[in-house]
């Protein structure tokens, strides 16, 4: 079943979890959403229609190939880049790497480990990033700027993180929203800041959106 896309900044920086075989019909909806924006997509993760695990689909030879639980296990030949994505508007920067080694289950679960280049794997990595909860949020004429930039930026502003209770707190926030322990920031270790994190997200959103 088709799926809306997920543009949510909030939901897309959280990292994902493992798929079981109890995931395989969220699998089924993410490849009809994906058929169904192939004119202008290559490759779609589970968090991009509100599924917080860890599969995507890429395009592969012409056609999609499904890959579970995928990580990198090897990658060389580093290079620059710029790319769009259906979950956020325009054009960003990002560092990618020409050949990478995936290892990745299909849809009965055996185990595959394959090598990749060029486009698909540049792809493949752009997808794995969204499952580890990587964004970046925007892009400017001289760069691009990270959302812990942006904490950082607004931390500084007198008044504004005091208003939040969180300006002590600047280390834990950046560690928080680097994209890989939002889960852990807001339910356990960090869960001392727990209420402030969603109205300091959109404080940011709001600055990154200036």
């Amino acid at each position: 079943m088709q799926k809306p896309i997920v543009r949510d900044m909030f939901f897309l920086a959280q990292k994902s979890q493992p798929t079981t075989k109890d995931d395989l019909n969220d699998v089924r909806n993410l490849l009809d959403t994906f058929m169904a924006n192939r004119a202008h997509c290559v490759g779609m993760a589970a968090n991009m229609i509100g599924v917080k695990k860890r599969f995507i689909v890429v395009e592969f030879m012409n056609m999609p190939l499904i890959m579970i639980n995928p990580k990198i296990i090897a990658k060389q030949d580093r290079y620059e880049t710029e790319e769009g994505c259906l979950s956020l508007s325009g054009m960003r920067k990002a560092i990618r790497y020409r050949n990478i080694t995936v290892a990745y289950e299909d849809m009965q679960f055996v185990r595959h480990t394959q090598a990749f280049t060029g486009f698909t794997a540049q792809i493949i990595q752009h997808e794995i990033d969204h499952c580890d909860g990587i964004v970046i949020i925007r892009k400017q004429e001289r760069g691009i700027e990270p959302l812990s930039s942006l904490c950082s930026v607004l931390l500084s502003v007198p008044g504004r993180g005091a208003a939040l209770g969180i300006t002590e707190a600047l280390d834990e926030i950046v560690w928080c929203v680097e994209g890989k322990h939002v889960g852990d920031f807001r339910y356990g270790k960090r869960g001392g800041f727990q209420k402030n994190f969603r109205s300091f997200y959109f404080l940011v959103s709001d600055i990154a959106a200036q």
